[in-house]
């Protein structure tokens, strides 16, 4: 009956901030983690129980769950479920749509499909196996080790011979690990804690299928208070976005529990619950405190954004850049407010001329920059100085310095080897100091009668 409580809506599960039997624990941070994802729910009375053993049905729920399997959605299940259901395969008290599925997926170890006991401790084998079908793994088909991390395993042979290449596509998968003495205990049941651990891991690795808007990565830069709630602002490459707190919020750093305060700065994991507040952050990495030793100044040519991060220029000789960019890398905006806005690094657009400011060969900041443009046709040459055919103005003298220092290329683009008198440009430019006339510095010369 406890197990059905741990699934049902009938008792609120406790947030995961106020289990206090998990409070100093080893697993208290992966608990935290997977609660706040109502991946894993207290018990009513408030208790997470983390050394209490956990079920064959209760693990088959909580990997499905955590694989972002929704039995009740047709996405996930099709006809499927309704086929294994209508044919009463396995009957359980409670969760008969999960079992539904994982028969239909194969997922169950076929030893536990003949003599199968819903309420029996789970061992870590059975885990083993489960989750490497699930997750559809490689399995080398053969049922002894070799080849593999899962050498080390010194216990192998204490498990089911049918069992072995799971286990072993499981622990070269990184997602179970052995003890300390070379053992993987396949026989042995797990416990709540160890399984929070496990689905922890799962989120780590990328095998977790989150809800969209659950979990999100950055630096905080700041905290405020306002309108009855605190705020956070984190900061990625996609921008900054600022961020409701919860009440009951839980921060670690390296495992053990921390104050908002010790972690400001650093590049944290943000996980939110299921009213998008944020309840759970966890240290990922101090954000470094590097001073820029290099800057490009030149054109945005690409952008690219993933696990590795990219920024592709063109600097002012024309020469392509691939530049990496920093996790904590920011593009701020331009004007008299860039140290206090930023946008994210999707919103260059192609062609914009920027200055990168790189630390270590990283880009780690990036300012766009205010571009004019004007054209005409080039009269002289004469000491660095492109003189154009028109008057002078307020806004441009009709001549600019220092021209050679520009890209110079054609209409399509192409690198041209400098521009000659007579030739029809457009000139584009930045000026440091608005309405002053003279202090023009010329980014890009476009000759537009070569074709």
């Amino acid at each position: 009956m406890l197990a059905a409580l741990l699934f049902s809506m009938t008792g609120a599960p406790a947030p995961a901030a106020t289990f206090p039997d998990v409070q100093g624990n080893w697993s208290e941070q992966a608990v935290a983690r997977v609660a706040t994802l109502d991946l894993f729910e207290g018990y009513p009375s408030g208790q997470f129980m983390p050394d209490r053993q956990v079920s064959l049905l209760e693990s088959i729920v909580l990997l499905l769950k955590t694989c972002g399997y929704n039995p009740g959605s047709r996405q996930n299940t099709g006809a499927t479920t309704s086929r294994a259901s209508s044919a009463g395969t396995l009957q359980v008290p409670w969760g008969q749509p999960y079992v539904d599925l994982a028969v239909t997926k194969k997922i169950i170890p076929e030893d536990l499909l003949d003599a199968f006991s819903p309420d029996a401790p789970v061992t870590r084998g059975q885990i083993a196996v489960m989750l490497a079908r699930l997750l559809q793994l490689p399995v080398s088909g053969s049922e002894a080790p070799g080849g593999s991390a899962s050498d080390s395993i010194s216990d192998l042979s204490a498990a089911p011979a049918a069992y072995i290449p799971y286990i072993t596509a499981i622990y070269d998968a990184g997602l179970m690990q052995g003890y300390s003495d070379g053992s993987f205990a396949p026989q042995k049941s797990i416990t709540r804690a160890e399984m929070a651990a496990l689905l922890a891991r799962m989120i780590d690795l990328n095998w977790a299928g989150l809800p969209a808007g659950r979990r999100a990565e950055g630096w905080l830069r700041s905290s405020s208070s306002g309108k009855g709630a605190q705020n956070i602002e984190l900061v990625s490459l996609q921008g900054a976005k600022r961020i409701t707190l919860s009440p009951s919020l839980t921060c670690f750093a390296a495992g053990n529990e921390a104050s908002l305060p010790d972690i400001m700065g650093a590049r944290v994991e943000v996980l939110f619950n299921n009213t998008s507040q944020a309840a759970c952050i966890s240290l990922l990495e101090a954000k470094p405190q590097a001073a820029s030793d290099e800057t490009v100044r030149g054109s945005v040519k690409s952008v690219v954004l993933g696990v590795d991060s990219y920024l592709v220029m063109s600097d002012l000789l024309c020469n392509q850049r691939l530049l990496p960019l920093a996790w904590y890398a920011v593009v701020e905006s331009s004007g008299a407010k860039q140290t206090t806005q930023t946008t994210g690094f999707q919103t260059l657009k192609t062609g914009a001329f920027i200055d990168a400011y790189l630390a270590g060969g990283k880009v780690i900041r990036v300012v766009p920059l205010v571009t004019k443009q004007v054209s005409g046709m080039v009269t002289s040459l004469v000491d660095g100085r492109l003189t154009l055919n028109m008057q002078p103005s307020n806004n441009f003298p009709g001549w600019i310095d220092s021209w050679s220092s520009a890209q110079v290329v054609d209409n399509n683009g192409q690198e041209l080897g400098g521009v000659q008198q007579g030739d029809s440009v457009q000139i584009t430019y930045t000026n440091p100091v608005p309405g002053e006339i003279g202090d023009e510095i010329p980014l890009e010369i476009v000759v537009t009668n070569i074709q």
